[in-house]
């Protein structure tokens, strides 16, 4: 798959306000439910997850090539909100 196809594909999948979960294995502790929470200029993707041990939120920006990546890997599943 060429890098076009791989981030086209990335694009796709990734949506603001989408709840992801970045999961490597059972009992990993780099597993990670983020928040979308904009894409800038349709490459960077803004994101935040919530640290357990720390009690806060937790922001980063990444290159969509960070989530083309581990979409091509599996390690990127869809979840929905949690109605409260």
């Amino acid at each position: 798959m060429t890098y076009e196809e791989t981030i086209k594909k990335a694009k796709e999948f990734i949506n603001v306000n989408d709840i992801i979960r970045i999961y490597y294995g059972e009992k990993n502790f780099n597993n990670k439910t983020i928040h979308i929470r904009a894409i800038i200029d349709e490459e960077q993707v803004v994101f935040c997850w919530y640290g357990k041990y720390k009690q806060r939120w937790f922001y980063a920006v990444e290159h969509l090539y960070f989530f083309a990546l581990r979409l091509e890997s599996d390690n990127l599943i869809k979840t929905k909100r949690k109605d409260t």
